[in-house]
Protein backbone atom coordinates (compact mmCIF):
# COMPACT_ATOMS: atom_id res chain seq x y z
CA UNK A 1 0.00 0.00 0.00
CA UNK A 2 1.13 3.42 -0.68
CA UNK A 3 3.06 5.94 2.24
CA UNK A 4 4.30 9.21 2.29
CA UNK A 5 7.75 8.63 3.43
CA UNK A 6 8.14 10.26 7.09
CA UNK A 7 10.81 12.73 5.88
CA UNK A 8 8.27 14.60 3.40
CA UNK A 9 6.44 17.15 4.69
CA UNK A 10 4.09 18.02 1.08
CA UNK A 11 1.14 20.56 2.23
CA UNK A 12 3.03 23.46 1.03
CA UNK A 13 3.35 21.80 -2.70
CA UNK A 14 -0.59 20.46 -2.13
CA UNK A 15 -1.39 23.96 -1.72
CA UNK A 16 0.28 25.13 -4.54
CA UNK A 17 -1.56 22.93 -6.87
CA UNK A 18 -4.79 23.43 -4.99
CA UNK A 19 -4.65 27.43 -5.76
CA UNK A 20 -3.23 26.82 -9.03
CA UNK A 21 -5.91 24.06 -10.34
CA UNK A 22 -8.64 25.22 -12.87
CA UNK A 23 -11.46 24.03 -14.46
CA UNK A 24 -11.47 21.85 -17.73
CA UNK A 25 -9.08 18.95 -18.70
CA UNK A 26 -5.77 20.76 -17.38
CA UNK A 27 -6.27 21.92 -14.04
CA UNK A 28 -2.49 22.15 -13.18
CA UNK A 29 -0.04 23.70 -15.61
CA UNK A 30 2.21 22.02 -17.44
CA UNK A 31 5.48 22.74 -15.78
CA UNK A 32 4.14 22.73 -12.42
CA UNK A 33 2.69 19.51 -12.56
CA UNK A 34 5.95 17.95 -14.07
CA UNK A 35 7.93 18.92 -11.04
CA UNK A 36 5.40 18.53 -8.34
CA UNK A 37 4.93 14.69 -10.03
CA UNK A 38 8.66 14.12 -9.68
CA UNK A 39 9.12 15.02 -6.07
CA UNK A 40 5.54 12.57 -5.11
CA UNK A 41 6.79 9.98 -7.37
CA UNK A 42 10.20 9.96 -4.84
CA UNK A 43 8.20 11.07 -1.21
CA UNK A 44 5.54 8.35 -2.17
CA UNK A 45 6.89 4.76 -1.28
CA UNK A 46 4.98 1.69 -3.71
CA UNK A 47 4.64 -1.84 -3.53
CA UNK A 48 8.29 -3.07 -5.41
CA UNK A 49 6.51 -4.46 -8.10
CA UNK A 50 4.50 -1.51 -9.67
CA UNK A 51 7.53 0.24 -12.23
CA UNK A 52 8.02 3.56 -11.56
CA UNK A 53 6.29 4.69 -15.29
CA UNK A 54 2.82 3.22 -13.54
CA UNK A 55 3.44 4.66 -9.85
CA UNK A 56 3.48 8.04 -12.01
CA UNK A 57 0.42 7.54 -13.63
CA UNK A 58 -0.76 6.58 -10.36
CA UNK A 59 -0.23 9.45 -8.73
CA UNK A 60 -1.04 11.86 -12.26
CA UNK A 61 -4.67 10.70 -12.02
CA UNK A 62 -4.96 11.18 -8.16
CA UNK A 63 -4.16 14.75 -8.55
CA UNK A 64 -7.02 15.03 -11.20
CA UNK A 65 -9.36 13.31 -9.08
CA UNK A 66 -13.01 15.35 -8.79
CA UNK A 67 -12.94 15.15 -5.02
CA UNK A 68 -9.65 17.53 -4.80
CA UNK A 69 -12.13 20.91 -6.47
CA UNK A 70 -11.58 22.65 -2.95
CA UNK A 71 -8.07 21.95 -2.20
CA UNK A 72 -5.54 18.91 -1.98
CA UNK A 73 -4.51 17.30 1.78
CA UNK A 74 -1.97 15.00 2.51
CA UNK A 75 -4.42 12.42 3.58
CA UNK A 76 -7.01 12.69 0.75
CA UNK A 77 -4.38 12.17 -1.81
CA UNK A 78 -3.24 9.00 0.35
CA UNK A 79 -6.53 7.97 0.05
CA UNK A 80 -6.90 8.45 -3.65
CA UNK A 81 -3.87 7.05 -4.92
CA UNK A 82 -4.79 3.94 -2.68
CA UNK A 83 -8.04 3.47 -4.42
CA UNK A 84 -6.53 3.77 -7.89
CA UNK A 85 -3.24 1.36 -6.74
CA UNK A 86 -6.12 -1.14 -5.72
CA UNK A 87 -7.68 -0.89 -9.38
CA UNK A 88 -4.19 -0.71 -10.91
CA UNK A 89 -3.69 -4.30 -8.89
CA UNK A 90 -6.85 -5.65 -9.95
CA UNK A 91 -6.16 -5.29 -13.56
CA UNK A 92 -5.57 -8.93 -15.67
CA UNK A 93 -2.26 -9.60 -16.92
CA UNK A 94 -1.48 -9.96 -20.23
CA UNK A 95 1.15 -11.70 -22.10
CA UNK A 96 3.75 -9.52 -24.08
CA UNK A 97 6.75 -9.83 -25.77
CA UNK A 98 9.76 -7.67 -26.01
CA UNK A 99 11.96 -7.76 -28.77
CA UNK A 100 15.82 -6.21 -28.72
CA UNK A 101 19.01 -6.83 -29.80
CA UNK A 102 22.43 -8.47 -27.64
CA UNK A 103 26.23 -9.18 -28.16
CA UNK A 104 26.40 -12.57 -27.53
CA UNK A 105 28.92 -14.86 -29.57
CA UNK A 106 27.97 -15.32 -33.22
CA UNK A 107 28.57 -18.95 -32.77
CA UNK A 108 25.26 -18.85 -30.62
CA UNK A 109 22.87 -19.91 -32.44
CA UNK A 110 19.79 -20.01 -30.22
CA UNK A 111 19.08 -20.59 -25.88
CA UNK A 112 16.26 -20.37 -23.89
CA UNK A 113 16.32 -19.22 -20.47
CA UNK A 114 13.34 -19.08 -17.28
CA UNK A 115 14.65 -16.65 -15.32
CA UNK A 116 12.80 -13.57 -13.44
CA UNK A 117 9.32 -14.45 -13.82
CA UNK A 118 10.42 -14.19 -18.27
CA UNK A 119 10.68 -16.40 -20.86
CA UNK A 120 14.47 -15.53 -22.33
CA UNK A 121 15.36 -16.51 -26.30
CA UNK A 122 18.13 -15.52 -27.70
CA UNK A 123 17.97 -16.35 -31.34
CA UNK A 124 19.84 -15.46 -34.75
CA UNK A 125 16.22 -14.39 -36.43
CA UNK A 126 13.09 -13.41 -35.27
CA UNK A 127 10.02 -15.08 -36.26
CA UNK A 128 8.17 -13.73 -39.23
CA UNK A 129 5.32 -12.45 -37.47
CA UNK A 130 6.55 -10.35 -35.71
CA UNK A 131 6.20 -6.65 -37.03
CA UNK A 132 9.53 -4.97 -36.71
CA UNK A 133 8.90 -2.51 -40.04
CA UNK A 134 6.98 0.08 -38.01
CA UNK A 135 9.97 1.17 -35.52
CA UNK A 136 12.85 0.78 -37.73
CA UNK A 137 12.09 3.44 -39.45
CA UNK A 138 11.31 6.24 -36.69
CA UNK A 139 14.38 4.47 -34.61
CA UNK A 140 16.97 5.56 -37.58
CA UNK A 141 15.94 8.50 -37.61
CA UNK A 142 15.27 9.20 -33.73
CA UNK A 143 19.01 7.75 -32.45
CA UNK A 144 20.85 8.20 -35.94
CA UNK A 145 21.12 4.28 -35.75
CA UNK A 146 19.55 0.91 -36.06
CA UNK A 147 20.26 -2.27 -34.23
CA UNK A 148 24.37 -3.96 -34.59
CA UNK A 149 24.42 -6.22 -37.66
CA UNK A 150 26.64 -8.86 -35.56
CA UNK A 151 24.39 -8.76 -32.12
CA UNK A 152 21.51 -11.68 -32.35
CA UNK A 153 17.71 -10.83 -31.36
CA UNK A 154 16.45 -11.12 -27.80
CA UNK A 155 12.57 -12.02 -27.33
CA UNK A 156 11.84 -11.88 -23.74
CA UNK A 157 7.96 -13.36 -22.99
CA UNK A 158 6.19 -11.81 -19.88
CA UNK A 159 2.83 -11.50 -18.20
CA UNK A 160 2.16 -8.01 -17.61
CA UNK A 161 -0.61 -5.52 -16.14
CA UNK A 162 0.60 -2.44 -18.39
CA UNK A 163 3.04 -1.94 -21.22
CA UNK A 164 5.11 0.43 -19.11
CA UNK A 165 5.26 -2.90 -16.89
CA UNK A 166 6.02 -5.23 -19.61
CA UNK A 167 8.28 -3.20 -20.65
CA UNK A 168 10.23 -3.05 -17.26
CA UNK A 169 9.57 -6.58 -16.52
CA UNK A 170 11.71 -7.72 -19.50
CA UNK A 171 14.45 -5.42 -19.36
CA UNK A 172 14.85 -6.55 -16.09
CA UNK A 173 15.02 -9.69 -16.58
CA UNK A 174 17.48 -9.31 -19.51
CA UNK A 175 19.51 -7.50 -17.83
CA UNK A 176 19.91 -9.86 -14.81
CA UNK A 177 20.95 -12.75 -17.02
CA UNK A 178 23.27 -10.55 -18.78
CA UNK A 179 24.91 -9.72 -15.20
CA UNK A 180 25.28 -13.22 -14.45
CA UNK A 181 26.87 -13.98 -17.68
CA UNK A 182 29.26 -10.99 -17.43
CA UNK A 183 30.03 -11.78 -13.88
CA UNK A 184 30.84 -15.66 -15.20
CA UNK A 185 32.88 -13.99 -17.37
CA UNK A 186 35.11 -11.33 -15.35
CA UNK A 187 37.88 -12.60 -15.45
CA UNK A 188 38.40 -12.32 -18.94
CA UNK A 189 37.13 -8.57 -19.29
CA UNK A 190 40.61 -6.86 -18.97
CA UNK A 191 41.37 -3.00 -19.56
CA UNK A 192 41.43 -2.25 -22.79
CA UNK A 193 43.89 0.46 -23.40
CA UNK A 194 44.22 4.44 -23.04
CA UNK A 195 44.56 4.78 -26.69
CA UNK A 196 41.72 5.15 -29.24
CA UNK A 197 37.96 4.45 -28.46
CA UNK A 198 36.65 3.10 -25.63
CA UNK A 199 34.48 0.17 -25.26
CA UNK A 200 32.57 -0.67 -22.52
CA UNK A 201 33.59 -3.19 -19.65
CA UNK A 202 30.64 -5.49 -20.12
CA UNK A 203 31.18 -7.65 -23.54
CA UNK A 204 27.51 -8.72 -23.40
CA UNK A 205 25.50 -5.87 -24.02
CA UNK A 206 21.94 -4.69 -25.49
CA UNK A 207 21.42 -3.08 -28.95
CA UNK A 208 19.81 0.53 -28.69
CA UNK A 209 16.39 -0.24 -29.76
CA UNK A 210 12.97 -2.20 -28.20
CA UNK A 211 9.94 -2.51 -28.95
CA UNK A 212 7.01 -4.09 -27.42
CA UNK A 213 4.50 -6.76 -28.61
CA UNK A 214 1.45 -8.47 -28.18
CA UNK A 215 0.90 -12.36 -28.35
CA UNK A 216 0.45 -11.93 -32.19
CA UNK A 217 3.38 -10.06 -32.88
CA UNK A 218 1.63 -7.06 -33.59
CA UNK A 219 3.67 -3.61 -32.51
CA UNK A 220 1.66 -2.07 -29.18
CA UNK A 221 1.58 1.22 -31.06
CA UNK A 222 3.70 2.78 -28.48
CA UNK A 223 6.19 4.15 -30.51
CA UNK A 224 10.12 2.84 -29.81
CA UNK A 225 12.11 2.62 -27.24
CA UNK A 226 16.09 3.39 -27.21
CA UNK A 227 19.03 4.01 -24.78
CA UNK A 228 20.60 6.99 -25.58
CA UNK A 229 24.11 6.33 -23.89
CA UNK A 230 24.40 3.06 -26.33
CA UNK A 231 27.92 1.77 -26.53
CA UNK A 232 28.77 -0.69 -29.37
CA UNK A 233 30.38 -3.57 -27.24
CA UNK A 234 34.07 -5.21 -28.07
CA UNK A 235 32.96 -8.96 -27.89
CA UNK A 236 36.45 -11.43 -27.71
CA UNK A 237 34.69 -14.51 -26.16
CA UNK A 238 37.66 -16.52 -28.00
CA UNK A 239 36.59 -20.39 -28.60
CA UNK A 240 33.26 -22.13 -27.88
CA UNK A 241 34.68 -23.89 -25.28
CA UNK A 242 34.99 -20.58 -23.30
CA UNK A 243 31.30 -19.75 -24.06
CA UNK A 244 30.72 -23.04 -22.66
CA UNK A 245 32.71 -21.90 -19.01
CA UNK A 246 30.48 -19.02 -18.74
CA UNK A 247 26.82 -21.05 -19.33
CA UNK A 248 28.59 -24.06 -17.18
CA UNK A 249 29.06 -20.63 -14.27
CA UNK A 250 25.56 -19.51 -14.87
CA UNK A 251 23.87 -22.58 -14.23
CA UNK A 252 25.08 -22.88 -10.88
CA UNK A 253 24.84 -18.99 -10.58
CA UNK A 254 21.06 -19.24 -10.89
CA UNK A 255 20.96 -22.22 -8.69
CA UNK A 256 22.45 -20.51 -6.02
CA UNK A 257 20.01 -17.51 -7.00
CA UNK A 258 17.07 -19.62 -6.38
CA UNK A 259 18.27 -21.27 -3.39
CA UNK A 260 18.81 -17.85 -1.94
CA UNK A 261 16.59 -16.53 0.99
CA UNK A 262 16.52 -13.21 -0.95
CA UNK A 263 16.64 -14.26 -5.16
CA UNK A 264 15.23 -10.91 -5.76
CA UNK A 265 17.63 -8.88 -3.70
CA UNK A 266 20.31 -10.64 -5.90
CA UNK A 267 18.80 -10.43 -9.12
CA UNK A 268 18.43 -6.52 -8.52
CA UNK A 269 22.58 -7.08 -7.36
CA UNK A 270 23.00 -8.31 -10.81
CA UNK A 271 21.10 -6.55 -12.75
CA UNK A 272 22.74 -3.20 -11.44
CA UNK A 273 26.24 -4.80 -12.40
CA UNK A 274 25.29 -5.08 -15.36
CA UNK A 275 24.03 -1.46 -16.00
CA UNK A 276 26.76 0.10 -14.50
CA UNK A 277 29.35 -1.66 -16.49
CA UNK A 278 27.56 -0.86 -20.60
CA UNK A 279 29.03 2.73 -20.45
CA UNK A 280 31.93 4.29 -21.65
CA UNK A 281 31.47 7.02 -19.39
CA UNK A 282 33.70 5.45 -16.80
CA UNK A 283 33.73 7.84 -14.15
CA UNK A 284 30.10 7.27 -13.77
CA UNK A 285 30.36 3.20 -14.48
CA UNK A 286 32.25 4.06 -11.45
CA UNK A 287 29.60 5.58 -9.02
CA UNK A 288 27.37 3.41 -9.93
CA UNK A 289 29.38 0.42 -9.12
CA UNK A 290 30.31 2.47 -5.80
CA UNK A 291 26.36 2.74 -5.13
CA UNK A 292 26.21 -0.98 -5.69
CA UNK A 293 29.23 -1.90 -2.96
CA UNK A 294 27.20 0.26 -0.44
CA UNK A 295 23.84 -1.90 -1.44
CA UNK A 296 25.80 -4.86 -0.89
CA UNK A 297 27.41 -3.99 2.35
CA UNK A 298 24.03 -2.76 3.51
CA UNK A 299 25.76 0.74 3.89
CA UNK A 300 23.95 3.28 2.88
CA UNK A 301 23.53 7.07 4.42
CA UNK A 302 27.56 7.73 3.59
CA UNK A 303 28.85 5.62 6.28
CA UNK A 304 32.13 4.93 4.33
CA UNK A 305 34.07 3.61 7.36
CA UNK A 306 31.83 0.42 7.37
CA UNK A 307 31.25 0.37 4.05
CA UNK A 308 35.48 -0.11 3.66
CA UNK A 309 35.23 -2.66 6.82
CA UNK A 310 32.70 -4.45 5.61
CA UNK A 311 33.99 -4.89 2.03
CA UNK A 312 37.41 -5.89 3.27
CA UNK A 313 36.11 -9.30 4.70
CA UNK A 314 36.21 -11.51 1.51
CA UNK A 315 39.34 -10.24 1.01
CA UNK A 316 41.91 -12.70 0.83
CA UNK A 317 45.16 -9.55 2.39
CA UNK A 318 43.03 -6.84 4.12
CA UNK A 319 46.97 -5.40 4.87
CA UNK A 320 46.74 -4.94 0.67
CA UNK A 321 43.84 -4.52 0.32
CA UNK A 322 42.68 -1.96 2.59
CA UNK A 323 44.70 1.05 1.08
CA UNK A 324 43.25 0.13 -2.56
CA UNK A 325 39.83 0.86 -0.89
CA UNK A 326 40.63 3.78 0.98
CA UNK A 327 41.81 5.42 -2.34
CA UNK A 328 38.72 4.17 -3.93
CA UNK A 329 36.31 5.78 -1.44
CA UNK A 330 38.25 8.92 -1.58
CA UNK A 331 38.72 9.33 -4.89
CA UNK A 332 34.99 8.82 -4.96
CA UNK A 333 34.14 11.44 -2.30
CA UNK A 334 36.46 13.97 -4.93
CA UNK A 335 34.28 12.97 -7.78
CA UNK A 336 31.04 13.50 -5.92
CA UNK A 337 31.72 16.48 -3.68
CA UNK A 338 34.52 18.64 -5.61
CA UNK A 339 33.83 17.91 -9.21
CA UNK A 340 37.40 16.83 -9.82
CA UNK A 341 38.04 14.57 -13.09
CA UNK A 342 39.04 11.42 -13.15
CA UNK A 343 41.65 11.03 -15.35
CA UNK A 344 42.34 7.34 -14.37
CA UNK A 345 38.46 6.61 -14.34
CA UNK A 346 39.38 2.77 -16.54
CA UNK A 347 42.38 1.80 -13.36
CA UNK A 348 40.20 2.80 -10.10
CA UNK A 349 37.12 1.63 -12.04
CA UNK A 350 38.50 -2.09 -12.57
CA UNK A 351 39.64 -1.62 -9.05
CA UNK A 352 36.14 -1.62 -7.52
CA UNK A 353 35.08 -4.40 -9.57
CA UNK A 354 37.26 -6.49 -7.79
CA UNK A 355 35.69 -5.53 -4.39
CA UNK A 356 32.06 -5.32 -5.73
CA UNK A 357 32.65 -9.33 -7.20
CA UNK A 358 33.95 -10.20 -3.90
CA UNK A 359 31.06 -9.30 -1.80
CA UNK A 360 28.66 -10.55 -4.36
CA UNK A 361 29.94 -13.94 -4.22
CA UNK A 362 29.41 -14.17 -0.40
CA UNK A 363 25.88 -13.01 -1.26
CA UNK A 364 25.46 -15.60 -3.59
CA UNK A 365 27.31 -18.46 -1.36
CA UNK A 366 26.02 -17.53 1.92
CA UNK A 367 22.80 -15.78 1.32
CA UNK A 368 20.42 -19.02 1.52
CA UNK A 369 21.33 -18.94 5.19
CA UNK A 370 19.55 -15.71 6.12
CA UNK A 371 16.57 -14.05 5.86
CA UNK A 372 17.71 -10.85 4.03
CA UNK A 373 20.47 -8.76 2.54
CA UNK A 374 21.27 -7.54 6.11
CA UNK A 375 21.60 -10.22 8.12
CA UNK A 376 23.94 -11.29 5.72
CA UNK A 377 25.80 -7.95 5.59
CA UNK A 378 26.21 -7.89 9.40
CA UNK A 379 28.56 -11.08 9.32
CA UNK A 380 30.88 -8.73 7.51
CA UNK A 381 31.36 -6.97 10.85
CA UNK A 382 32.82 -9.88 12.19
CA UNK A 383 37.33 -10.62 12.02
CA UNK A 384 38.33 -12.47 9.02
CA UNK A 385 41.42 -14.09 11.07
CA UNK A 386 40.31 -17.87 11.29
CA UNK A 387 42.03 -18.37 14.60
CA UNK A 388 40.08 -15.39 16.57
CA UNK A 389 37.02 -16.50 14.87
CA UNK A 390 37.21 -20.20 16.50
CA UNK A 391 37.98 -18.33 19.62
CA UNK A 392 34.94 -15.95 19.58
CA UNK A 393 33.03 -19.53 18.93
CA UNK A 394 34.81 -21.52 21.93
CA UNK A 395 33.83 -18.34 24.10
CA UNK A 396 29.94 -18.48 22.93
CA UNK A 397 29.52 -22.10 23.10
CA UNK A 398 30.86 -21.64 27.08
CA UNK A 399 28.59 -18.66 27.21
CA UNK A 400 26.05 -20.71 26.24
CA UNK A 401 27.02 -24.12 28.66
CA UNK A 402 26.98 -21.01 31.82
CA UNK A 403 23.21 -19.94 30.71
CA UNK A 404 22.10 -23.44 30.18
CA UNK A 405 23.08 -24.50 34.06
CA UNK A 406 22.30 -21.34 35.49
CA UNK A 407 18.49 -21.71 34.09
CA UNK A 408 18.38 -25.54 35.36
CA UNK A 409 19.25 -24.69 38.63
CA UNK A 410 17.36 -21.24 39.45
Amino acid sequence: MAQIKNKYKLSALLDKLSKSRKTGNSPFGAEMLADILSVLQTAITFPKHICDTDKRGIICDALYSDDFENGIAESSLLTEITRREKLYLARPTNPYTFIGTISVPGYVNQLTRDFCDATIIISKSLPKYFDRKTIEKPALETIGQNNPENYKWAMVHVMARTTNSAMDKALRSLNCIRGVWNYANSHRMTRRGYLGRRWPVNQICLGPIFSLHKLDGKHTGLGVWYEPRFALAKTSYGTKNEWKEIVAREKQLRKLIKQSNYPNELCDYFVRYAEALDGIDFESSFLKLWSLLEALTVTGGANYDQTVKRALFPCVSRDEAKPILEHLRERRNQWVHGGEEINDAQDILHQLRGFVELVLEYHIGIGRKFARPGLTAELLDLPSDPEILKKRIALHKLALQGQEFAHKNS
